[in-house]
């Protein structure tokens, strides 16, 4: 407990340790870019469907497995789902459990002639990284191909530095576009490179760069104008909610494309405006009318952020079509989702009070 100058004893609260942001508002609000989607969007779905025609006309099984990888690690592969899902649904095989059987010998070792095909090194490292427990013959590919990988020392160029960078992290624990921006670079120096695929591999990443410095702005400026009217204590209560609503917008517009920064501010907005309307409510002495009661509880009960996070976390995408009926009609489905708890708590409360023990029934 800790006293103050008047002599009152306040609360002496703890501290998590956050660090303080280390970029600053002013530097981020000043960050410009020349791309925009209204200025390069049609350059954008001209190189999409050349990107498309690809797909299209590539019919060697290889080929087209080495096009969607190539688009996959370049962070373009989300704008062909469909294209590549129907291509790689007539590519699967009953017996894919065994793919690597024809590989190995009677002894259950690989072959040592594939340890002269790198590419082929590199792909059978990465797809070790996706086994399971048990998987004895993916245990067997992590040892064969990082030996081999290993013995590769003296090569030089962009395949040598795709092995420095798998040995060091496997693909799929890198961060997305943080590997679509490295593969792009290294992409650019490979003689057998797409220049379709590398022009619309930059400006796609352009485009979205762009718009995630729109949102990263946009969140600024809500953070500084106003933390800083707020008291310690809650500066870090603040800064932990900012840093979790970020990320959950940073997810939504990379796995989705969908900016629900409104949304999202919005229902964390009415949530604590709701628990502050209930604190001053008994800070007063005030009882509500049921009426009041009932309007303010189905926002703070909780069940309008619960479904942020269910229609954004969960549904995604899928919901892009029907978002803005879904926004304008979001006030009546809490209503009814909430009627369930609402109920409970007036049973709760209409309850006969326990009387304390010893006291006369």
């Amino acid at each position: 407990m800790a006293v103050g100058s008047d002599g009152a004893q306040g609360i002496k609260r703890r501290s998590a340790g956050h660090r303080p942001n280390v970029w600053d508002g002013e530097w981020l609000r000043s960050l410009t870019t020349p791309y925009s989607f209204e200025s390069h969007g049609p350059r954008l779905e001209e190189l999409k469907k050349g990107a498309k025609e690809l797909l299209a006309t590539s019919k060697q099984h290889c080929d087209q497995l080495d096009l969607i990888n190539t688009m996959q690690r370049l962070g373009v592969a989300y704008h062909f789902e469909k294209d590549i899902k129907d291509i790689l649904a007539k590519l699967i095989d009953a017996n894919i459990s065994d793919v690597f059987n024809k590989f190995i010998e009677k002894d259950g070792k690989f072959k040592d002639s594939l340890g002269e095909d790198v590419t082929g090194l590199l792909s059978l490292y990465e797809a070790s990284f996706l086994g399971v427990p048990e998987e004895h013959v993916l245990d067997e590919a992590l040892s064969f191909s990082t030996k081999n990988l290993l013995l590769q020392v003296k090569l030089e160029g962009y395949m040598a530095e795709q092995i420095q960078q798998s040995l060091k992290f496997p693909l799929h624990w890198r961060m997305p576009w943080t590997e679509s921006r490295d593969f792009i670079d290294i992409y650019q120096r490979d003689d057998k490179k797409k220049s379709l695929l590398l022009e619309l591999a930059k400006l796609n990443y352009n485009i979205i760069q762009s718009i995630y410095l729109k949102e990263l702005q946009q969140l600024v400026e809500w953070d500084l104008k106003s933390i800083e009217q707020l008291p310690e204590y809650m500066k870090v209560t603040y800064s932990a909610l900012y840093n979790h609503v970020s990320e959950m917008i940073q997810d939504a517009l990379t796995d989705n494309g969908m900016d629900i920064l409104p949304y999202v501010k919005q229902q964390w907005f009415s949530y604590i405006s709701g628990y502050l309307k209930e604190a001053r409510w008994l800070h007063n002495g005030y009882n509500p009318t049921a009426d009041e009661y009932i309007e303010n509880a189905k926002v703070s009960i909780g069940i309008s952020i619960s479904i942020v996070y269910g229609v954004f976390g969960v549904l995604g995408h899928s919901i892009n079509e029907y978002l803005s009926e879904f926004v304008e009609h979001w006030s009546e489905l809490t209503y009814f989702v909430c009627l369930p708890t609402l109920f409970d708590s007036l049973t709760i409360y209409t309850l006969p009070r326990l009387k304390w023990k010893g006291e006369k029934q």
